[in-house]
């Protein structure tokens, strides 16, 4: 299953800005559709083009349209230490991000396509002696915003 996005940019001053991404299965969906769709939802829009891309884009914005970042995290515990009888910790480490334009309805279609794409990467319980992975979808203003960047130490 080949997944691809059309994305929508408002072409203005010699910079793209996108505006919104669309994922769609490229053997069974039809693009035209979805350009259709954007073109007229962003016809007021000086400068829109619609582009047929591999992946997201993921540059930041003019702030010109409120484009937030679909991103989901793996959340995995590891063992901190045998400090007070031994402690854990919880990370977040960044799997994916899609930058659209933010309504409801968009994060709600979006957070399903995401669950879906990652359903079969987390299970388990990461509480338990067994182990697992949690995943967590959150809306970011830039993507990446909650992924841990430093083990945490005993205090």
């Amino acid at each position: 299953m080949a997944i691809r996005y059309l994305c929508a940019y408002s072409n203005t001053q010699g910079s793209k800005t996108p505006i919104e991404a669309i994922p769609y299965e490229a053997e069974y969906d039809d693009p035209s559709q979805i350009t259709n769709y954007l073109e007229y939802k962003y016809k007021d829009r000086m400068g829109l083009e619609v582009l047929d891309q591999e992946d997201p884009p993921l540059c930041s914005t003019s702030g010109e349209a409120k484009v937030k970042y679909l991103s989901v995290y793996t959340i995995t515990r590891h063992y901190g230490g045998p400090e007070e009888g031994g402690w854990w910790y919880n990370t977040s480490h960044l799997r994916d991000t899609i930058p659209f334009e933010y309504s409801e309805g968009a994060e709600s279609k979006l957070r399903e396509y995401l669950k879906n794409k990652w359903k079969d990467e987390h299970g388990g319980d990461i509480y338990s002696v067994l182990g697992g992975s949690e995943m967590e979808i959150l809306v970011e203003d830039t993507p990446g915003q909650h992924q841990d960047t430093e083990v945490p130490h005993y205090e």
